[in-house]
């Protein structure tokens, strides 16, 4: 089947490409290994190693300057739209940069990608990353005081959130732009992985370190994390029974007709509500034993 897309009059003659993307598909239909393609707007005896090197280099190299950092954080960019004039920006995409145009000008200030291999973006990154960390953390430790919060409640809930939102964005982001399903559930594991065995490893090695250095013993006390490392547990294996059943009967863990995405999505979300109440509950005392 030939489908025609129409060239706006304004676009030709000039070098430009834009992708062709099939989806939804009619019931019946079936899409082959390749759903996309990208269209380039050129002269036939333009090489097409010197288009894509004019596309890729200039801009490229414009972007990842420290300077026009700054002023990516600054402004806004306006969708074209079909008739090839540029469309107003929403006011949603207007109240998101207002609120956040802080935040993208402080990470403005981590060098580009490609200064010296990388090395400082990573090296600052991790610092940033680091102190936003603890800043909320202390903002989370205040909060949780003042509406009479428990410490453990308060790490569960409003601390856990603060710092595995990143996380779920960037699990979102590799699910949208991968085919498989193993960066996005690889992302979620990797960090939880960092966080126990370095989070709570390297910390613990440090003070036992501090402690025997000074004659000292050094002890945590559990309190209510073996039953919330058990109900944890649980609800981890309902992910993964979850995970299972849409291997077999959806063909991945990602994706699917749109009431399976439902479903799977309430039972984790649930799964997480579940964990919540009983570990908040054993914290109150409103459960005994264990």
């Amino acid at each position: 089947k030939e489908i025609t897309v129409p060239i706006n009059q304004k676009s030709m003659g000039q070098h430009k490409n834009f992708v062709v993307s099939l989806k939804s598909v009619s019931k019946g239909a079936l899409l082959g290994d390749q759903s996309a393609s990208i269209c380039i707007l050129g002269d036939d005896d333009d090489p097409i190693v010197t288009r894509v090197a004019r596309f890729i280099s200039p801009d490229e190299e414009e972007e990842l300057s420290w300077a026009s950092q700054f002023e990516t954080a600054l402004t806004l960019t306006r969708d074209i739209g079909p008739d090839g004039e540029p469309e107003p920006i929403p006011g949603r995409v207007l109240f998101l940069h207002f609120i956040s145009v802080f935040w993208k000008l402080l990470f403005a200030f981590i060098p580009p990608r490609h200064y010296w291999n990388g090395k400082p973006c990573f090296l600052v990154s991790l610092f940033f990353i680091g102190g936003l960390t603890a800043l909320i953390e202390q903002f989370a430790t205040i909060l949780g005081c003042a509406i009479s919060l428990r410490t453990s409640a308060t790490g569960i809930t409003i601390i856990a959130l603060g710092t595995s939102l990143p996380d779920t964005f960037a699990s979102r982001a590799a699910a949208l732009q991968d085919r498989h399903a193993d960066a996005a559930i690889g992302n979620i594991t990797g960090s939880n992985s960092v966080n126990v065995f370095l989070g709570l490893g390297v910390p613990w090695l440090i003070a036992s370190i501090f402690h025997s250095a000074n004659g000292s013993t050094y002890k945590v006390s559990n309190k209510n994390l073996s039953f919330s490392v058990f109900v944890f547990i649980i609800c981890a294996l309902g992910g993964l029974v979850v995970l299972t059943v849409r291997r077999r009967y959806y063909g991945g863990e990602l994706g699917g007709p749109r009431k399976g995405k439902w479903i799977s999505a309430i039972v984790l979300i649930s799964l997480w509500l579940l964990y919540l109440t009983l570990a908040i509950c054993k914290a109150y005392n409103f459960i005994e034993g264990f």
